[in-house]
């Protein structure tokens, strides 16, 4: 008796966790969609852009779209000490849930 109230409990569980990822999932991929956010996550938050993170972005242009691809120029504060001005061109393209992706990085100097 105990072991079949264990199992519905995990079973619960199990299917609470999945409903917060998926409304998490959700949430996040409308996020997604706007290219200012999705420059300010990968610049600022990701966790694999070690290298070129920045602490926060000063300035944000978009110097090229049309509407599946696009070139954004930024400038912000270096995440290390001393906390250096550094720009960064960054290429962007939509993927077929219109979502924008970071394609490519270059620091501009």
């Amino acid at each position: 008796m105990k072991k079949k109230l264990i199992n519905k409990k995990n079973i619960l569980l199990f299917f609470f966790i999945l409903f917060l990822f998926l409304l998490y999932q959700n949430s996040f991929s409308k996020k997604n969609k706007d290219i200012k956010f999705v420059v300010e996550h990968h610049m600022t938050r990701k966790l694999t852009n070690l290298k070129n993170k920045l602490y926060t972005i000063n300035n944000f242009n978009i110097v090229f779209s049309d509407g599946q691809t696009s070139v954004v120029q930024i400038k912000g504060l270096s995440k290390k000490a001393p906390h250096s001005t550094i720009s960064y061109k960054i290429f962007l393209e939509k993927n077929k849930n219109h979502s924008w992706k970071v394609k490519r990085l270059y620091k501009i100097e």
